[in-house]
């Protein structure tokens, strides 16, 4: 809100783009391509691997803005993502850099081997991370992540 925009995220499979919507902006109005999102996977594809998992692996399924508006958080099906920015940097430059910090998603559990992970959001403490999934009961992780790049 503080940059004036909405930002929106293609759900669909590398490279997704990264739109934003002015919020003082005409009605209606068309959102704007700002930012391609890299074809990231952080680690090596696994020797059996279905065509789905190959195609879709790294799709972003979901994203939150921190509060000030430097960190990117994305979430796969597998994997959390955090991107940053420094102040007035676009995020089609913050998004070219690796990760200010990324992590797997537990899948030891039996309980969630199977978990469609789809949502993400910020704690309010700005330094965690809430994770949760579509099965009922979902399940809800807090995962620590950084926030800010130095610079």
């Amino acid at each position: 809100a503080a940059a004036g925009q909405i930002l929106l995220l293609e759900k669909r499979r590398p490279p997704a783009g990264l739109y934003a919507l002015d919020l003082e902006g005409a009605d209606p109005q068309l959102a704007r391509r700002i930012a391609t999102l890299p074809e990231r996977w952080p680690e090596a594809a696994t020797p059996v691997e279905t065509i789905g998992d190959r195609r879709y692996r790294g799709a972003v399924s979901a994203m939150d803005l921190s509060a000030d508006g430097r960190a990117l958080a994305l979430l796969s099906a597998t994997h959390w993502t955090v991107y940053a920015r420094t102040p007035g940097e676009a995020w089609a430059a913050a998004l070219q850099r690796a990760p200010a910090c990324a992590g797997r998603l537990p899948r030891r559990d039996p309980r969630l081997r199977r978990v469609l992970y789809e949502a993400i959001a910020w704690d309010r403490d700005q330094h965690h991370l809430w994770i949760s999934g579509e099965q009922v009961p979902a399940p809800l992780l807090r995962i620590a992540a950084c926030h800010r790049r130095s610079g």
